[in-house]
């Protein structure tokens, strides 16, 4: 038996490994600053964290218009609900991402700042983990067809 992975999932696949792969760098400039706080480790998590803002806009832009969800909702109407509730989540992680780098490298120099800033980090990362997760089911609701037949 052969199985062949749609083309939507792989590029949804493909996306999120990136994505995944840019948390990581985020991470390890976080904990770079954590453990050794100073004016380098400091300005490296800043970068690090604007990058990854960069990178979470260009993430969601290919998945919006042209991207994963429209061909998603086009092959399935069924999905079109879940669709929208995916991209209302990409504008409110938008939303996070601009407070979380509001006045970012100021606001590392501020013990207490810190803390607030990671936990606004950490929020967010969930909220996205949660949401990939999301539109991997999106796209298995969408593009399996129990047809019924067996096998």
């Amino acid at each position: 038996m052969t199985t062949q992975t749609h083309p939507a999932a792989a590029r949804l696949r493909a996306e999120h490994d990136e994505l995944m792969q840019a948390q990581a760098e985020l991470g390890r400039a976080r904990r770079a600053f954590l453990d050794a706080p100073s004016g380098e480790t400091r300005e490296q998590f800043s970068n690090t964290l604007t990058e990854f803002a960069e990178h979470l806009q260009e993430h969601f832009e290919e998945e919006e218009d042209g991207g994963i969800l429209q061909a998603t909702s086009e092959h399935s109407q069924r999905v079109s609900a879940e669709v929208d509730r995916l991209r209302a989540e990409h504008e409110a992680m938008r939303g996070e991402m601009r407070v979380l780098s509001s006045d970012l490298r100021s606001r590392l120099e501020d013990p207490a700042q810190v803390a607030v800033v990671g936990h606004a980090l950490d929020e967010l990362l969930h909220h996205l983990g949660d949401h990939e997760r999301a539109e991997n089911r999106l796209v298995l609701d969408a593009y399996w067809d129990d047809s019924g037949s067996g096998d």
